[in-house]
């Protein structure tokens, strides 16, 4: 499979597919960030790219905005 760069990955994050799938984990989470335990999901982070447009569940956490600043910064 050939690595996708970075202009795709941010295709990808524009996409209705993308959409879709940050609503399905909102709603797999319950729309509570899987950080804190406290506060509605604002973000889905990506904890790896190796399966962009793939992703298995595991692949990704609803974070809150400060949760999510955290883990990326």
């Amino acid at each position: 499979m050939a690595t996708r760069t970075k202009v795709d990955r941010h295709v990808y994050m524009a996409s209705r597919a993308w959409r879709l799938k940050r609503r399905e984990v909102i709603e797999d989470q319950q729309n509570q960030c899987t950080r804190c335990c406290t506060s509605p999901i604002q973000d889905v982070h990506h904890l790896t790219y190796e399966r962009l447009g793939n992703e298995d569940p595991s692949d990704l956490a609803g974070l809150c905005r400060p949760c999510h600043e955290y883990v990326s910064g």
